[in-house]
């Protein structure tokens, strides 16, 4: 039996056997492995780049008073705004009342009493939108709706009746703005009608003066419109009658004015704005009527001239039965 410890090594493999060589593999250059191979140091990956400011909002340029500025000069308004902090809470506050409203749980404000306190009706008014008074009624108009004098009149007798039957502010501004709607369509309305009287005025008036249309109106106007006192003058001209029409669009109105004209200043249509009208009248006469003894037969073929003559006649008797 052979000694294990001087036996002779096995013999190497045969290629190809499967059984892997003893010791280091040898290295692809070669050459021998020498020590342990060199350590690598791993680099850390870059951050990666911060991403850019978002651009601001309108709400980040909001000024410090937004509250006062929305509220304007309702301090109702205002007193309610400073309980919220941020546009966003008070956006989350109307969307959240608003869905309580829809799903019946916020129900309308009881009425009080009249064993209330003024307490409670204070705190009733404040919430519902109305003023503490009547007179204390703000009423919020539509853009180009502007207020008149005589509207504000009417509105000082709407207002107690308004805060007795307990109408907010908002309630009484849209029934004011449509009333002022309603008044600007029926002034439209009318201005329209007015139009139509005037060029129904204009087509009588020619038919009936044919050519002293003209001249009639401006008789009316220097004989009846300008007598009257300045202060009135204007409302005259705009007056109307009992069924909307201007007294100036009624051909019946104007036919009677320019004979009241014609009677009150006879001169007025045959020498116009002349200061002594009864002279140049009788000096106009006497030169026809010498025409006449010097032409005979010329002058009754100049018609206009005849015609001349007559209204100065009639013009001059008229004056004359005046005095």
């Amino acid at each position: 039996m052979a000694d294990p410890a001087t036996a002779s090594p096995p013999a190497d493999p045969l290629p190809g056997t499967g059984t892997p060589p003893v010791g280091d593999p040898p290295s692809p250059t070669g050459e021998p492995p020498v020590g342990d191979p060199p350590s690598v140091t791993a680099i850390p990956p870059a951050d990666p780049p911060a991403d850019p400011p978002a651009d601001p909002t309108w709400l980040d340029s909001a000024p410090d008073d937004w509250r006062e500025v929305l509220a304007g000069e309702d301090t109702a308004r205002l007193n309610h705004l400073k309980r919220v902090s941020t546009f966003s809470q008070l956006v989350d506050n109307y969307f959240s009342a608003q869905d309580k409203i829809r799903s019946g749980q916020i129900e309308a404000a009881a009425l009080p009493t009249e064993d209330s306190t003024d307490e409670e009706w204070a705190e009733f008014r404040e919430t519902q939108g109305i003023p503490t008074s009547a007179k204390d009624y703000t009423v919020e108009l539509a853009d180009g709706v502007v207020l008149g004098d005589e509207d504000q009149e009417v509105l000082d007798v709407v207002y107690p009746v308004a805060h007795e039957l307990n109408l907010s502010v908002e309630t009484v501004s849209k029934l004011t703005n449509a009333m002022l709607e309603g008044q600007a369509q029926q002034f439209h309305q009318m201005e329209i009608q007015q139009e139509a009287y005037r060029k129904e005025a204009l087509t009588q008036l020619h038919s009936a003066w044919k050519g002293d249309y003209e001249v009639n109106v401006n008789l009316i106007t220097g004989t009846i419109l300008n007598s009257l006192p300045e202060a009135v003058r204007e409302e005259f001209a705009h007056a109307t009658l009992a069924d909307g029409r201007k007294v100036f669009n009624s051909p019946e109105v104007m036919i009677a004015m320019a004979e009241w004209a014609r009677t009150i200043n006879p001169s007025a249509t045959v020498v116009a704005n002349n200061a002594n009208p009864m002279q140049a009248i009788t000096s106009e006469i006497a030169e026809m009527e010498k025409r006449m003894r010097d032409d005979s037969a010329g002058w009754h073929r100049d018609t206009d001239a005849n015609t001349r003559y007559m209204q100065l006649i009639d013009a001059r008797d008229k004056m004359k039965s005046q005095v």
